[in-house]
């Protein structure tokens, strides 16, 4: 078995795996169309719309450099003195 193991093949799969896992916890698992014929269209639909997902945060996140970290305002947290934890000093209004 070790030798005809191919770990392309395999590499393939678990990309494939983890598509169909953010695909339905995205779009849900249940599909609401009765019909073979409409089912697949419905896959075929939920599979455009996560591509569509996906390019939208490539083109914000990666091209526009937008960086996907949370935001830190150092002049709104001060240092307690009996913890090394940051605590709010106060609120931010957006």
């Amino acid at each position: 078995m070790h030798l005809s193991f191919d770990k392309i093949k395999y590499n393939q799969r678990n990309i494939a795996e983890t598509t169909f896992s953010v695909v339905k916890r995205k779009f849900g698992e249940t599909l609401r169309a009765r019909k073979f014929r409409n089912q697949v269209k419905e896959v075929k639909i939920k599979l455009i719309a996560y591509n569509i997902d996906k390019k939208i945060v490539e083109v914000i996140c990666i091209k526009l450099r937008i960086s996907t970290k949370p935001i830190l305002y150092p002049e709104f947290y001060i240092r307690s003195p009996t913890h090394k934890k940051f605590h709010i000093s106060r609120s931010l209004s957006l």
